[in-house]
This record gives C-alpha cells, structure tokens and sequence, in this order.
C-alpha cells in the first residue's frame, strides 16, 4: 500500500512540475511576443500585475508541489507497515 501511495504522490508531482514549468514558458513567451508586436505602453501598465500573480503562482505551485509530495512520501515511508530494520550490535 505504501508503495502505491509514493509512487502516486511521485507521479503528481511530476505532473505538477512538467505542467507548472510549460504554462510559464507559454505565458511568458505570449507576454513577451504580444508587448513586442504591439509595443503598447498602456497594455503593458494594464496587465504588469495579473501577469506577476500568474507567474508568481505557477513558480508557488511548481515547486511547492514537489516539495510536499517529498515531505508526504517521507511521511509515508515513516509510518509504513514495513518491518523495522535490526541493527547487530557486535560484543568485544
């Protein structure tokens, strides 16, 4: 069960990432291409902060993701059903 588990939360994460790091190249590339082709000084003030909270969010959620599905699967691997490992102790 505990494998399931981690190897869910792993692939989560990973689709956060991969999803997270395409929607800011696309955003930032459309932002970029858009202010170039149109060279607006009014669409730039207009859209500075929506395109700030944008990238802000997918960086939060990009890395933020992955970071706590490593905590969660470190939790997982903690309290598992496992056996617990025996350390020998050798006698001089």
């Amino acid at each position: 069960m505990d494998a399931a588990i981690t190897t869910w939360l792993s692939s989560v994460s990973g689709f956060v990432f991969k999803t997270c790091a395409l929607l800011f190249v696309v955003l930032n590339v459309g932002a970029v291409g858009l202010v170039v082709s149109t060279r607006s000084r009014e669409l730039v003030q207009r859209w500075t902060s929506p395109w700030l909270a944008a990238n802000l969010f997918l960086i939060g959620a990009g890395a933020g993701v992955p970071l706590m599905a490593g905590i969660a699967q470190a939790a997982v691997r903690a309290v598992s059903s496992s056996p617990p490992v025996v350390l020998q102790v050798h006698q001089r």
